[in-house]
């Protein structure tokens, strides 16, 4: 149940016009507490219904609404975010940290070795603990430095790439989780592959340079 009334008062304009849809659309039905544009920033949402990655996205979602209130984002919930969006389509990885090097020509950051993610999302989850104690020390917590920190959170997770697959969702969730903890809306980040700004600001992130990816976080910063 959403504890924000604009949210809630959302959903309902959506599901109203749900009512009338074509048995062919009616399946978006199911996704009632969501709009399309959000499941579709995760994973696109074909036109005959959510498939296994959609349905996913949308059991995650739900967790997230649900419970980033009550749980400080932290290495546990980002697995538990993977868990949920791999375990139908690749159980034997879902929640799990990848076991093999990765080659990733389009890159030119190289993931580190398996061996080492496990220290390095400990040490993400021990900034992640501060800074959230922080922000709560302060509530309401300035948003310009919660987003600053969903930011570096989404492409810290990008940087480990601690998954062999789901690491972009995952990092996307995360970020997420974060921004909505202190009510401030959702930033929906256009897909890596179709936004060649997104992906050099990426580089640039990779840099020390935050600044052109926190830009682009403020331009798709939808405050729900």
């Amino acid at each position: 149940m959403f504890r924000n009334y604009r949210i809630r008062r959302a959903h309902a304009r959506f599901l109203e016009s749900c009512r009338n849809l074509s048995a062919d659309q009616r399946y978006w039905a199911k996704a009632g507490r969501f709009r399309r544009w959000l499941i579709e920033a995760f994973i696109p949402v074909p036109v005959m219904g959510l498939h296994e990655d959609g349905e996913a996205i949308w059991e995650a979602l739900q967790h997230l609404e649900a419970d980033c209130r009550s749980t400080p984002l932290g290495e546990g919930e980002i697995l538990r975010y993977h868990e949920t969006v791999l375990r139908k389509i690749r159980p034997e990885e879902a929640g799990r940290y990848r076991r093999h090097e990765l080659r990733m020509s389009a890159n030119p950051l190289k993931p580190p070795a398996p061996q080492k993610i496990s220290a390095l999302m400990s040490a993400l989850h021990a900034t992640l603990k501060d800074v959230q104690r922080e922000f709560d020390r302060a509530y309401p917590a300035d948003p310009s430095a919660v987003l600053r920190a969903a930011v570096e959170t989404y492409h810290r997770i990008g940087v480990i790439h601690p998954f062999q697959d789901g690491n972009g969702r995952v990092a996307r969730l995360a970020m997420n989780h974060l921004l909505r903890r202190y009510q401030l809306g959702y930033v929906i980040y256009p897909p890596l592959s179709h936004c060649p700004p997104l992906w050099q600001a990426l580089l640039q992130a990779g840099n020390g340079v935050l600044d052109p990816l926190m830009d682009i976080a403020r331009a798709c910063w939808h405050k729900v």
